[in-house]
């Protein structure tokens, strides 16, 4: 539940999927007291519903601490895989939040498309000797022209990757990641009855 209310903050995708975060409760991700919950913290702090299923998930192993005891290593080591997890989900939030400047693009392209424009006149190779009209000067410049691809490949690529979850068709695609997710997490929790007779 946690991953679908904070890539649904992230994601176009996901917002086009699932508007408001009360429509994760008509796609049985999110039970109305959880929603009524989340709410309230959102009214208290609009930046900390993401955080809130983490507290959760703290508080009942703080009660299957107090009840049964687990080993403290067992503890420790859930705590830590807790603690990297949110840190993770920071750093993507983080990252959502503090936008790359308009300004850093535009001053890409014009260098990356200024400095081919010059390289075209400047790195002819003009043969003087060569009597104009009878003869045709045969010379291509391979290596600008592979330097040209690879810079501007590496632009593109570039542009693509600040907007990683938007809506274009070579996006990370989030819907299929979290249904598979929800469907692994029901999977472990679900019993099975294998029988091999």
């Amino acid at each position: 539940m946690k991953s679908w209310c904070f890539r649904r903050d992230i994601s176009s995708k996901i917002r086009l999927r699932f508007p408001t975060v009360k429509s994760l409760i008509d796609a049985g991700l999110l039970t109305q007291k959880e929603y009524e919950a989340l709410e309230s913290m959102h009214e208290e702090c609009r930046t900390i519903r993401w955080m809130a299923p983490l507290h959760w998930i703290q508080q009942i192993m703080r009660k299957e601490e107090e009840e049964n005891k687990p080993t403290a290593a067992l503890l420790n080591n859930f705590l830590t895989e807790l603690k990297l997890y949110r840190q993770s989900l920071r750093k993507l939030f983080c990252y959502d939040w503090v936008c790359v400047p308009l300004v850093y693009t535009q001053v890409a392209a014009l260098a990356t498309y200024a400095c081919f424009f010059f390289a075209l006149f400047g790195r002819q190779n003009l043969i003087p000797e060569l009597k104009a009209g009878k003869e045709i000067d045969l010379i291509i410049p391979i290596f600008t022209i592979v330097q040209f691809m690879f810079f501007v490949g590496w632009f593109k690529v570039g542009q693509d990757l600040m907007r990683p979850f938007g809506l274009d068709d070579d996006d990370i695609e989030l819907n299929y990641i979290l249904d598979r997710n929800f469907a692994t997490s029901f999977a472990i929790t679900m019993p099975f009855n294998w029988s091999f007779e």
